[in-house]
């Protein structure tokens, strides 16, 4: 297990999933044609299985199966039910370096219940959220001074924002990637603005990244926009959007982790080729986190597919 001097560092959850399945609709389409539409206030589950999970679980479960990159997971961790977790990161030989560990404390959990049309609801509880002052020194206390890039995963906003700022501030500027994911409807316009400034790129999908542009401009970003099958969108200061199709997938199981696995991806050529100066290495880029993403959608949970 070698952390000490990682070349990319992934910020965000690491969780137990409930995922769940229901023949249930949880937009309510199975109401009879002329009634009003009710909202659903409970269902019956079908299928349960626990499974690793957590976005920043999920990015590094990635890296590690590509094998190309040297990887630090940076999360809080409950210390009453962390040992399963923290031994399934050491068979992928993922350093436990990076984790806050909190006596007394559960790990995140998210319950994930997927209805027969393919809509999915996500319950999520975050565990232990530690105050910014706590944050900030657990991450001075970690080998980050060269690492060229930072992926921060969706995580609790102070956390989130404290990060960003960190890795802004190290000597050897780092490329910061934000994906705020389920947080992103959920900020303050000052959380937002502050995300933004601080860092280099923003993925999302199209609902996330259109509730971060009314708290803000993301003119001076990056901007890689995902939109389900539809064509993502990538928009670069300064240069006209592009356009990339998304290949039909040969497997619909769960898209449960599918958006960690196409991050991840990404991150990992950003390692590999220190950038992506080009339209044809972002092309390629995008074509293999497609295919990432396409490889977990197959299979249930994000951490099955390797």
């Amino acid at each position: 297990m070698v952390a000490n001097h990682p070349d990319i560092a992934v910020i965000g959850a690491l969780a137990y999933d409930q995922i769940a399945t229901t023949q249930a609709s949880l937009n309510g389409s199975n109401e009879a044609v002329g009634q009003h539409t009710h909202a659903l206030l409970n269902c019956k589950i079908d299928t349960l299985t626990e499974a690793f999970g957590g976005c920043g679980g999920n990015i590094v479960y990635n890296l590690a199966h590509n094998g190309s990159t040297t990887p630090l997971l940076i999360s809080v961790t409950g210390a009453a039910d962390d040992q399963k977790y923290i031994h399934h990161l050491e068979s992928l030989n993922i350093s436990s370096t990076g984790l806050m560990r909190v006596e007394a404390a559960y790990c995140a959990r998210a319950m994930i219940i997927t209805d027969r049309d393919g809509h999915q609801f996500t319950a999520f509880f975050p565990g232990d959220v530690p105050s910014v002052e706590r944050w900030r020194e657990h991450l001075e206390n970690l080998p980050l001074a060269a690492c060229p890039v930072f992926v921060q995963a969706p995580y609790p906003p102070d956390l989130m924002i404290e990060s960003l700022r960190f890795a802004a501030q190290l000597p050897n500027r780092p490329l910061k990637i934000c994906c705020p994911g389920q947080y992103a409807d959920q900020l303050k316009a000052t959380d937002t603005q502050a995300l933004v400034k601080h860092a280099d790129w923003i993925i999302g999908n199209a609902y996330e990244i259109e509730h971060l542009q009314r708290a803000c401009s993301l003119e001076e970003k990056l901007i890689l926009q995902t939109n389900g099958a539809d064509a993502i969108q990538v928009f670069v200061p300064g240069a006209q959007p592009m356009n990339f199709a998304v290949p039909t997938a040969p497997q619909n199981v769960d898209p449960t982790g599918c958006g960690d696995a196409f991050l991840s991806s990404i991150a990992n050529d950003l390692v590999r080729r220190g950038a992506l100066d080009n339209n044809q290495h972002l092309a390629d880029a995008i074509h293999a986190a497609c295919a990432n993403a396409a490889r977990c959608l197959a299979f249930q949970g994000g951490q099955q597919h390797y």
